[in-house]
């Protein structure tokens, strides 16, 4: 929330223990406790003068709120900054997985065009070999390639 006025806690003061007489209320407002009170968190400081009459003892109680909140708000920011971290982490390993994955998937395309090139130039030599194979066995009288039998039909 904010700070606090010293009227309004002399005020919350009164409400919560007793009234003051205007003597006991310009003594109030001149404790050092209370200009300390004043510039801390109004709640912080009403729960504090709730439970404690005695300036100096509710003041103790408010430093220990402050220092518990602060612990806590700490504490709070360290295990924010650790899941931060630790999700941080975690997309950097799936980025990691997946440039793996799509190294290996690339990795697997170029052998597998390597294969299809070395297929296709098996094969076109095959034929080539065979191509070969033909010309050398026409008949030369007819000049037609003989059936299984090695008959071309010119006889």
């Amino acid at each position: 929330m904010g700070s606090i006025e010293p009227l309004r806690l002399l005020q919350l003061w009164q409400a919560y223990h007793q009234p003051l007489t205007e003597e006991q209320q310009r003594k109030f407002l001149s404790r050092a406790e209370l200009r300390t009170l004043c510039w801390m968190d109004e709640l912080i400081v009403i729960d504090a003068i709730r439970h404690q009459p005695k300036l100096a003892k509710a003041l103790e109680i408010a430093r220990d709120t402050v220092t518990t909140l602060n612990i806590a708000r700490d504490t709070l920011a360290s295990e924010i900054a650790r899941d931060l971290d630790a999700a941080n982490e975690a997309r950097a390993q799936a980025a990691r997985r997946k440039a793996e994955t799509k190294r290996k998937q690339e990795a697997e395309t170029k052998r597998k065009n390597a294969l299809n090139r070395e297929a296709a130039r098996r094969a076109f030599d095959l034929q080539k070999s065979f191509e070969g194979q033909r010309v050398a066995s026409r008949c030369k009288a007819c000049d037609r390639f003989p059936d299984i039998q090695g008959r071309c039909g010119c006889s």
